[in-house]
């Protein structure tokens, strides 16, 4: 299997690939949402690798379009933030080869002195630059208003050239994080990502294999060992979720034989997968968990609701809307029969 950072397979992720490297070609800006533990990070690191937009682009374009994440932790202040992003920058320029002329002042505060290393790449030198902010929600929300307003004003700086965008991924809609009105409707932030916003939904069969393909690896083992029924097993019970899919192999590995009563019952007890489907009702809103539990009971669910549902990917359609995941379906059945007793 042919792999980009000895991980992900040439395909992955096709379609939402193809889609922002579309979006990214007009310079814009763009947000991916999608539930806890999907593989949004995985997609960042994927999206960072030269050869993803040396296979997505015309080649003149990949030479001068450059994906970068952007450290997101909460612990670091907006000053730290700014320096962050100014030392990528400048690592790139270092390694284009780009150092004539250039003249950042080293004492200029983190922000004006980003700003000079953004001209320099971007205004003489033609390249275009996305930042990717992963874990985007929990950033925000320990950031001061201005940190959206300055991002605003990176991005205002390149208007006409649009070498400068955002990919920002969050679990909710960006719209709806509380306590951040700079991400509101009518926001001049989120002007930017208004028109690309993407939800990212579990893994196709194809990304299935290729992730387990990489736990067998690292356990010393071989994707072709692995019996085909239980590749079949572990992305339906998964439903193809990231986080999912590694603690149900992790349960799993050497120990198929165990039977699907006693796999929908480990969630009802603390381990791996429940921590999983934990993690993913963390970030839900209360109307979507109470959507999701009327389905369980086969309960009406507005069709509204239902669309919205499938867009986030938390439902498919069978005969009938289902939940993604046998092991979620029952967890949120186990959590809904906890709240009644």
């Amino acid at each position: 299997m042919s792999l980009i950072l000895n991980r992900y397979p040439l395909n992955y992720r096709a379609a939402l690939v193809t889609e922002l490297m579309t979006v990214v070609q007009h310079g814009d800006s763009a947000c991916l949402v999608g539930l806890a533990g999907v593989g949004k990070s995985n997609l960042a690191r994927f999206l960072e690798a030269p050869e993803v937009a040396q296979r997505s682009l015309p080649a003149s374009e990949a030479a001068r379009i450059h994906f970068r994440r952007i450290d997101c932790s909460p612990n670091i202040d907006r000053a730290q933030l700014y320096e962050h992003m100014a030392e990528v920058v400048r690592i790139l320029i270092h390694q284009a080869g780009m150092q004539g002329g250039l003249s950042a002042d080293s004492d200029a505060i983190p922000f004006f002195r980003l700003r000079q290393l953004l001209k320099h790449l971007c205004d003489k030198h033609q390249q275009r630059i996305v930042f990717i902010f992963d874990e985007f929600e929990s950033m925000v929300r320990h950031q001061e208003a201005q940190f959206l307003q300055d991002l605003r004003t990176l991005r205002d700086d390149h208007r006409t050239t649009r070498n400068v965008a955002f990919l920002v991924i969050t679990h909710r809609m960006p719209q709806l994080i509380g306590g951040q009105p700079g991400l509101g409707k009518q926001s001049k932030f989120f002007e930017i990502i208004r028109d690309h916003i993407y939800a990212l939904p579990p893994y196709k069969r194809s990304d299935t294999d290729s992730m387990i393909d990489a736990l067998v690896r690292r356990r010393g083992g071989a994707f072709s060992a692995i019996d085909p029924n239980h590749l079949d097993l572990l992305w339906e019970f998964s439903g193809g979720h990231s986080g999912l899919l590694a603690a149900l192999f992790n349960e799993l590995y050497h120990t198929f034989s165990k039977s699907i009563y006693t796999l929908l019952k480990i969630v009802h007890h603390p381990s791996e997968i429940q921590s999983a489907c934990e993690k993913i009702v963390d970030y839900l809103h209360a109307e979507e968990v109470e959507a999701l539990r009327a389905l369980v009971l086969n309960q009406p669910v507005s069709p509204e609701m239902l669309l919205f549902l499938r867009k986030r990917g938390l439902i498919r359609y069978e005969s009938a809307p289902v939940i993604f995941s046998p092991l979620f379906a029952e967890y949120v059945r186990h959590q809904f029969d906890l709240v009644k007793k």
